[in-house]
């Protein structure tokens, strides 16, 4: 969240067969370590006629509980994909955009006038998960 410094780590993994990709965030306040927070992103992607990448859904379930739960639906850009999940009168847009080894991982709060303000801004780098004995 802007303005509260985290430390966050991604573990990504195909899930149902390879047909989706579960996507696991947990993060702690830099201020402080206690102040957890997680959530577990599930991502599908449709096609178009051709074989192309086209739509994306997702769904959003944190440690807020279910009351915070979203669907969302997006679309693939030309360096990563959107989903836009609504809450109430607002939504909440993520970006993903991927440049070599570096994931941006931007949210914004939309208003129902379309009015955007910043929420959440990561910049993630691509490291090896350790080994499970």
């Amino acid at each position: 969240v802007m303005g509260k410094p985290v430390t966050i780590a991604l573990k990504a993994r195909t899930v149902v067969g390879g047909a989706m990709m579960l996507v696991q965030a947990d993060s702690a306040a830099k201020a402080d370590p206690a102040d957890l927070y997680a959530a577990h992103l599930l991502f599908g992607g449709g096609k178009t006629k051709a074989g192309e990448p086209d739509a994306v859904m997702g769904l959003w379930a944190d440690s807020f509980g279910g009351d915070g739960a979203s669907q969302g639906a997006g679309k693939v850009t030309a360096d990563g994909f959107e989903v836009v999940y609504p809450y109430g009168e607002a939504a909440f847009v993520n970006r993903w955009v991927q440049s070599g080894e570096r994931l941006g991982w931007s949210i914004v709060m939309r208003s129902a006038s379309g009015k955007e303000q910043a929420f959440a801004s990561y910049e993630l780098t691509k490291a090896a998960c350790p080994q499970q004995g």
